[in-house]
């Protein structure tokens, strides 16, 4: 019985692996299949008259194997199955019939498109190549029809074309397979322009629409790449300058370009170049060609233009000689009416010098004489640049009716207060003109550094502001266009800054706190002292005048430059006081500072300092004041460490932060007020307020107010010591300001997550320089504040 069901169990094996062909096609008749089940049975019911041995069995299976020559399906059916006693077989399956070498069997469709992508050839139903490939269907996408499989893990599509032609079966190696029919996206970056106004623009292939040609008409777009659609039509998926996705469109509504513009296009207009700050081009690889301030307030021809896929229009400008300027962002200009130009408001007082026509219009009707109003002060409320080069005036009378036309030839502006009475030539090589028919008298080279006195001004109808200058011996200077000069209303002239050492060597000089010439102090007390000039003044009297400070920062005045002789850095440091102020700086109170070897600081502090006193070169104070530097800044911020914990845990600060402030507000308390009053952050003594509570210290700075440097005094809060100061700043950001108890809340370590939130929420509010923030966080993260956190 085992040998039967051994004998069954292999036919049926073999019947599987038929191709679905065979038994699809092949015709077996009912007596032959009723056989086939009849043995079927008596192989199931005979258990006791098995003929052959199951080693039978296993060499009869070894010889199972298609022939391609004439093995007929009844001889594979015999030699598979063990004979029984009744001997049975198939007889009624002819023998003729051969199997196919391999035959397809049908395979579950799962897509319904496919884009070919590779050449390979087309195959016929019995998956044999022929001569025909894909070559000519490459990139088309293609409907799926059926899917067969070879039975050896491979399988083919055949395809149709959208006009239903059958075209074979290709292997799925060489497609992309889609449900959509468009297709595989290729990526191609090219530029195209919208030709056409009747395209629709598609947000997918269920044609959903989600824009329109006539919207994009001759604008260039970019494609960065297309769909082969299964109706033969190519869609090209375009992005504007932005990046943004514009949608797809059949490719016949565009043109393909090579530069990222549109075709030339004429235009024939007149522009009046409106902006300074716009490059003229030589082309649109960006190659510069001008600038539109050489050309500013001029009318120029705009022949053509290009729509470039930036999103700008670039006019194609011509002067008035026919030559070529250039190319220009069409924002950068405006339109005018004709060949005169824009019209550009002036408003100036003008009177008539020379007899020329006086225009109607720009078809050059005459309307009257110049000789007329000869003599006459009109007023010229604007004005044309004209094509032809020539700048017309429109003029008025007092009464305010309209005269006409006229060449600015004829003209002379008149003179006009200039709301200033100093100026300070600041830049080289400006034109000094002789007159407004731009006769040159010289540069500004002879003159830059220098202050005059301001006479009259001018204010032209190029656009520019024009002063008369005249020396301090009322000699006449020129015209200088005031772009050139700061200005101001007292004498002293425009300050330069400067970082010099001077020292002080002739008595009889005075010491300024203003240039109303308020005595400050005597030059006599000073002789033989170095002093650093910070800045420099060139007054309208002929004299040079600076700045001075000494090593601790504290402004002197200022003094006439004649009573100075230039010095070294080396001499300008106060060896002796330099000391005491690195020794005071890093330690206020002795013994209080968290250091682990006092004795040892204190002892390299003595040896900087013997070296600093016996250093000659400049290199060599500079070596000896550095070692100072390195050995206190660490000790300041040991000093402070233990109190600004405290401070900030009890104000809901951050100790890292209070300390970086320290730092950066006082110079490691080096600054004067950190030095003489323990005053790190600056907190000003509030007269009445502050009495009885607060010592104070004075301190002068120079400030500028109503055109003028002023030497002003102010009164700050003195405290008995560095831990007082860091109360009173931890108590100004947690109470806030008078208007606002919350000004600082995002200080607040409750509010912010990190220092670094902290430090960004002080910026603008604690201090208005907007990289505040940064400078506190490199002070933490190079002394690594955030451990004190």
């Amino acid at each position: 019985m085992k040998k039967k069901w051994i004998g069954l169990l292999v036919a049926s094996m073999i019947m599987s692996q038929l191709p679905l062909a065979v038994w699809a096609n092949e015709t077996i008749d009912s007596t032959t299949e009723t056989t086939v089940q009849t043995e079927a049975t008596s192989v199931e019911t005979e258990e006791t008259t098995e003929q052959s041995s199951v080693e039978e069995i296993s060499e009869s299976s070894s010889s199972l194997e298609v022939s391609t020559e004439e093995t007929s399906l009844e001889e594979t059916v015999e030699s598979s199955f063990v004979e029984t006693s009744e001997s049975s077989t198939i007889e009624s399956i002819s023998e003729s019939q051969e199997l196919p070498e391999i035959a397809p069997m049908a395979a579950m469709v799962s897509f319904s498109y496919a884009t070919v992508i590779k050449e390979v050839p087309l195959r016929n139903d019995q998956l044999i190549a022929t001569e025909k490939t894909t070559k000519s269907h490459l990139k088309q996408t293609l409907k799926v029809k059926t899917v067969v499989s070879d039975g050896q893990g491979k399988n083919y599509y055949q395809l149709e074309t959208n006009k239903k032609q059958l075209l074979g079966y290709v292997e799925e190696g060489a497609l992309e397979l889609t449900n959509s029919p468009g297709g595989k996206y290729f990526g191609d970056k090219k530029y195209v322009i919208l030709t056409s106004k009747n395209y629709d623009i598609w947000q997918n292939f269920t044609w959903k629409r989600r824009n329109h040609s006539s919207n994009y008409h001759n604008q260039v777009l970019e494609a960065r790449g297309y769909y082969d659609h299964f109706n033969g039509s190519r869609y090209l998926s375009l992005y504007d300058s932005k990046g943004t996705w514009v949608g797809y469109i059949n490719q016949t509504g565009t043109k393909t370009t090579k530069d990222p513009h549109s075709g030339y296009k004429s235009y024939g207009k007149f522009v009046t170049i409106s902006s300074k700050n716009y490059d003229i081009w030589q082309k649109f690889s960006w190659k510069k060609r001008n600038h539109s301030s050489s050309y500013h307030g001029q009318t120029l021809e705009a022949r053509g233009y290009y729509d470039h896929f930036n999103g700008s229009r670039y006019l194609s400008l011509y002067d008035s000689k026919g030559s070529w300027v250039g190319y220009i962002n069409q924002t950068g200009t405006k339109l005018a009416n004709g060949r005169q130009g824009s019209y550009q408001a002036y408003g100036e007082s003008v009177t008539i010098e020379k007899n020329y026509t006086i225009w109607q219009n720009f078809s050059w009707k005459k309307k009257a004489d110049a000789n007329k109003y000869k003599g006459h002060t009109l007023i010229a409320k604007g004005f044309y640049n004209h094509l032809n080069g020539s700048t017309y005036l429109s003029l008025y009378n007092q009464k305010g009716q309209w005269l006409g036309y006229i060449n600015a030839d004829a003209v002379k502006i008149k003179a006009k207060k200039a709301g200033w009475a100093y100026a300070t030539v600041q830049q080289n090589n400006l034109p000094v003109w002789q007159n407004f028919q731009w006769k040159q008298r010289t540069t500004t080279r002879a003159l830059v550094g220098k202050t005059y006195r301001i006479n009259v001004a001018y204010q032209h109808y190029n656009g520019k502001l024009y002063y008369s200058l005249f020396n301090s011996k009322n000699q006449w200077q020129g015209y200088v266009e005031a772009s050139g000069v700061t200005t101001l209303q007292q004498p002293q002239g425009n300050s330069q800054t400067i970082k010099e050492y001077v020292k002080v060597t002739k008595k009889n000089y005075n010491l300024h706190a203003n240039f109303s010439w308020q005595k400050k102090q005597a030059s006599d007390s000073l002789v033989n002292q170095v002093f650093q000039a910070r800045e420099r003044f060139q007054h309208y009297n002929g004299a040079s005048y600076v700045s001075l400070y000494n090593e601790l920062g504290t402004w002197q005045g200022y003094i006439n430059e004649g009573a100075l002789q230039s010095a070294s850095a080396s001499q300008f440091i106060d060896k002796e006081r330099l000391n005491t102020v690195y020794q005071t700086t890093a330690v206020f109170k002795q013994g209080t500072a968290t250091t682990t070897n006092w004795n040892q600081f204190q002892a390299a502090l003595k040896e900087a300092n013997n070296k600093l006193a016996k250093a000659k070169k400049q290199n060599e104070v500079n070596q000896a004041a550095n070692t100072l530097d390195t050995l206190a800044k660490p000790q300041f911020i040991a000093f402070l460490a233990g109190d600004a914990q405290k401070i900030a845990k009890a104000n809901d600060l951050y100790p890292s932060v209070m300390l970086a402030q320290a730092i950066l507000e006082s110079g490691y308390g080096r600054s004067e007020l950190a030095y003489q009053a323990k005053n790190m952050f600056g907190i000003k003594f509030n007269e009445g307020k502050d009495e009885g509570q607060y010592g104070f210290y004075e301190v002068a700075s120079l400030e500028f107010i109503n055109g003028q440097y002023v030497s002003v005094t102010s009164k700050f809060r003195k405290y008995p010591a560095l831990s007082e100061s860091l109360k009173d700043n931890a108590l100004k950001l947690s109470k806030g300001v008078s208007w606002d108890a919350n000004y600082y809340k995002g200080a607040w370590r409750s509010q912010a997550k990190t220092y670094q939130e902290a430090t960004r929420a002080l910026t603008g509010k604690y201090a208005t320089d907007p990289n505040y923030h940064t400078k506190l966080n490199k002070v933490i993260e190079d002394w690594a504040l955030y451990q004190y956190d």
